[in-house]
């Protein structure tokens, strides 16, 4: 267990001294998302995954060359009347009767002194007088060509740096400019709040130091709204929100301690995203990622699994982000004829099995579950007690752990808590 934590402290002191003079926007150094940074971070611990960096990298160039510009649906009436601005993702499923319901912070439009602005993903886009959507924009061969062109502009102007040559990065310029045109057209109010579900995404720091750059008295709220177990892309950079949210007292411990935030700059409130639920609802079931590598090592690990504890009664549930996911659809199968053979009479209780990276398992272990967590990449996905000291782990087999609560207190759930609470900060 040890040999986890230190792996994973090394690998945060490379990306500290990574990129010192101007750590804002790149490289976005993320231990869930098969990115240029993923795959850096895999380098780092082992010298073997030059190839993958290599081939990550070329992936980056292909998708700017085919990325989308954007555009601004909405227009309201004028910005200074807003007291907040919510700055968030949304697609389809946010949308319910001419309604935006936003899946963070569990709160919609219908409060007017709220302004929301969407990085919108869909076909309904929504715009009202208190909604602005930033859409993409239908690409076609000129744009192709305009992102080429700009990619290899920069590529004489901005040298050293392979992270200044992402999608991410790309994508965060595009949206800074939208927003300046945003900006132009209206004015913000000086004591004005920004709330962002944040991430530490290029665009979301992008827009942070524009806002901070022209906007004295705003104050800026970065609402950590999961619970990763490695959260390598939430270190401090030189830009930041002026407070983070968090839920967790475990965060508090590690984000001022291993990630170099203040203590002054942290917030421990009650979740908006989680409630308290019965336990049965989160018994015997095996939660999908919303991505992993190999439908085969995992069934491999889940066969391994089986022939230690009967999982008969096992019943998957796929990620909600990818019901639709072929890659998906052919696991569940696979786990589906797994579970159905399980031939081990061992049965067990009070007990759920989670593959790859989840922040469910804070959620699963704060209701009395003691999960068994199925790891591809165990440095970037175990819950390790130096960063999660409220946490027990034991590893059953290689890759697969399973969890003991030491502290109940690990994650605040209140039903009763809105996000009113949270603008009163």
């Amino acid at each position: 267990m040890r040999e986890i934590s230190l792996s994973q402290l090394k690998i945060l002191k490379k990306i500290f001294s990574y990129n010192s003079n101007d750590f804002s926007l790149s490289p976005y150094f993320c231990s869930f998302a098969y990115n240029l940074g993923f795959f850096q971070m895999k380098f780092w611990l082992n010298k073997k995954n030059i190839f993958k960096f290599i081939k990550a990298f070329f992936k980056e160039i292909y998708f700017i060359i085919n990325s989308s510009d954007f555009e601004v649906k909405g227009n309201p009436p004028n910005l200074s009347e807003f007291k907040y601005v919510v700055i968030t993702w949304g697609n389809d499923n946010n949308i319910k009767n001419n309604l935006f319901i936003d899946q963070y912070f569990k709160s919609s439009n219908q409060d007017k002194s709220i302004l929301w602005i969407i990085i919108f993903s869909g076909k309904n886009v929504l715009y009202d007088e208190n909604v602005i959507s930033i859409v993409p924009k239908t690409s076609n061969i000129y744009n192709k060509i305009k992102n080429f062109l700009s990619l290899v502009l920069n590529i004489f102007l901005k040298k050293g740096n392979l992270h200044n040559f992402t999608k991410s990065y790309y994508s965060a310029n595009k949206i800074e400019k939208l927003f300046n045109k945003i900006k132009k057209k209206y004015f913000f109010t000086e004591n004005c709040k920004f709330f962002f579900p944040y991430e530490s995404q290029p665009f979301q720091n992008q827009l942070i130091k524009n806002i901070k750059s022209n906007f004295k008295n705003i104050k800026i709220f970065g609402y950590i709204h999961s619970f990763p177990a490695f959260p390598s892309h939430l270190v401090k950079k030189t830009v930041n929100p002026d407070y983070l949210i968090v839920n967790s007292k475990d965060q508090v411990h590690t984000f001022t301690n291993f990630l170099n935030w203040e203590n002054k700059k942290i917030i421990l409130l009650p979740s908006l995203r989680f409630k308290k639920k019965n336990s049965k609802d989160l018994n015997k079931q095996i939660f999908l990622p919303i991505k992993f590598y190999s439908t085969n090592e995992i069934c491999k690990k889940l066969q391994e699994l089986g022939g230690i504890y009967n999982l008969k009664d096992f019943k998957v549930r796929n990620h909600p982000a990818a019901k639709n996911s072929k890659k998906h659809l052919k696991l569940i199968n696979e786990i589906n004829k797994i579970t159905d053979n399980c031939i081990n009479t061992n049965s067990i209780s009070n007990t759920s099995i989670f593959i790859g990276s989840t922040g469910a398992i804070v959620e699963s272990l704060f209701h009395g579950i003691e999960p068994i967590h199925l790891m591809e990449d165990v440095e970037f996905e175990m819950y390790s007690q130096e960063l999660w000291p409220s946490i027990e782990s034991n590893f059953i087999k290689e890759k697969i752990v399973k969890y003991k609560l030491i502290d109940k207190n690990i994650v605040k759930l209140e039903n009763n808590f809105s996000f009113e609470n949270y603008l009163k900060l």
